[in-house]
């Protein structure tokens, strides 16, 4: 039986349902107390010479988040990382039990935002596709990577199994970094560098550079996605190749899609033999390279039409389409101005249109702001 106990108040007073310090307290207690629990636990499988290191370490956490963190480093070196099946199986329990707590802190955060979309696309099943239009602010990044945590953590998809791409190198970096962040937290850093992240650019090269003659010395990235996207089109070995087992393809800034990198998402669907959910994240408010699309001689000019073919080429029963329409970053009259701004600008354009159908909204405690133009 645990040797925690956890205190519960009975016929509390009206007077004492106001007190949030006291509840907070409590609560603080019974956390460590359960830290405590497992600490004696990890201690009383300890080495004896372990357990001379363990003991400062202990009384050096001051509360249960860092007693939490102080028991995961213990626990990756009594377990391996590397090989956790050759990990006692009582260090894998406890592991587990420990970064169990933390995943569920994690997630509860996103489910508990004032964007409940986050969550849907956070834990949406990975064999359906995702379309997800998103305005500044919104939380772009941070729901891919949660959604990344959740394929693992809570649907059992291994990272090696999980391809992130996007278009430069910056969002690349920054994906990663999150990444790394995050899995450090939640006891999974091993994790991330299992994950396939990279560009478009740099996938085609290093899934090209396989194939002897096929990459053009020098070539410039335009060059390289065609090539790649026409390979992966007309070779159904080459393009079960670099589909591999993938199970999920999740692509950041689709406002940004030429046709060449659209032929890349679907053909990589396809050699997945159609298994691998899709989830691609963009804003069509931010299409600012028809310029790249017209040097490319892409069929279509502007963003909206990539969001459109998406929804015809992956549609059905296991298409889900979210809008995330609160924006956390900026004031109040920056969000109403910006908005009102961007919807004058598709008035009487034939050409192109604005697929948001409702305006961004700033977070409920989004100070006012002031906006000169």
């Amino acid at each position: 039986l645990p040797l925690s106990h956890v205190v519960e108040m009975l016929d509390v007073e009206d007077a004492l349902e106001s007190r949030t310090d006291v509840w907070d307290e409590l609560a603080r207690v019974n956390d460590l107390a359960e830290a405590r629990n497992l600490a004696m636990e990890i201690f009383a499988n300890l080495g004896t010479d372990a357990r001379e290191a363990f003991i400062p370490g202990y009384f050096a956490a001051a509360n249960a988040d860092e007693l939490r963190k102080f028991l995961d480093t213990q626990l990756g070196e009594l377990g391996n990382e590397e090989a956790p099946e050759h990990a006692p199986a009582i260090i894998l329990e406890m592991r587990e039990r420990l970064r169990a707590t933390r995943a569920v802190e994690f997630f509860e955060s996103i489910r508990s935002s004032e964007e409940p979309v986050q969550w849907d696309v956070t834990c949406h099943p990975y064999d359906r596709h995702l379309l997800v239009n998103a305005g500044p602010g919104a939380g772009k990044t941070f729901v891919l990577v949660g959604r990344i945590a959740h394929l693992i953590r809570e649907q059992n998809i291994d990272p090696s199994r999980i391809v992130v791409l996007a278009f430069n190198r910056a969002v690349v970096f920054e994906i990663k970094r999150r990444i790394q962040t995050l899995f450090r937290s939640l006891g999974y850093a091993t994790y991330a560098s299992r994950l396939r992240v990279a560009t478009f650019h740099a996938f085609a090269i290093k899934n090209l550079a396989r194939i002897a003659g096929a990459l053009p010395e020098g070539a410039e990235v335009n060059e390289v996605l065609r090539t790649f996207s026409q390979r992966m089109t007309e070779d159904e070995d080459f393009r079960r190749d670099v589909a591999g087992d993938v199970r999920c393809i999740l692509v950041d800034e689709f406002q940004d899609m030429t046709d060449s990198v659209y032929a890349v998402i679907r053909n990589l669907h396809l050699g997945s033999n159609r298994q691998a959910g899709v989830m691609v994240i963009g804003d069509d408010d931010q299409d600012i390279l028809r310029w790249q699309r017209q040097k490319e001689n892409s069929q279509d000019q502007f963003a909206q039409a990539y969001f459109e073919r998406f929804r015809n080429d992956f549609g059905g029963d296991r298409l889900s389409e979210f809008t995330l329409q609160k924006n956390f970053r900026s004031c109040r009259e920056i969000v109403e101005k910006s908005q009102s701004m961007i919807s004058g600008c598709f008035e009487n354009r034939g050409d192109y249109r604005r697929l948001k159908t409702v305006a961004l909204q700033p977070r409920g405690d989004a100070a006012q702001g002031v906006c000169n133009r």
